[in-house]
């Protein structure tokens, strides 16, 4: 197993952990309107913490040490694992948005 499988396993379980939590401070009960904008926000940058930077793309840490570190392997590691994670509490928000959407339509 390479160092990108790895890191892609450890980046991508924290990414879907903070998610979850994410998701589940947006659907409290006590949020106002600057909470979910700000949450939001957090949501979307989390995005740039998976696959941006220059460690990634570029791989700068692991040319100091020698290593070899593989993009892809990283990747593919990263979406599997966060995809995991989040998967079904996505799916439920989905369906629980879909009923609130349906109500409000009769």
């Amino acid at each position: 197993m390479g160092p990108g499988i790895f890191i892609g396993l450890i980046i991508g379980i924290i990414s879907g952990i903070a998610a979850l939590m994410l998701l589940k401070t947006l659907n409290s009960p006590l949020k106002k309107d600057s909470t979910t904008i700000a949450l939001v926000a957090e949501l979307v940058t989390l995005a740039t913490f998976m696959v941006g930077g220059k460690w990634a793309s570029e791989g700068l840490f692991f040319k100091i040490f020698n290593i070899t570190f593989d993009a892809s392997e990283y990747y593919m590691s990263l979406a599997i694992a966060f995809t995991l994670i989040i998967i079904y509490p996505v799916l439920r928000l989905i369906i629980k948005l879909g009923e609130e959407f349906g109500r409000g339509a009769e």
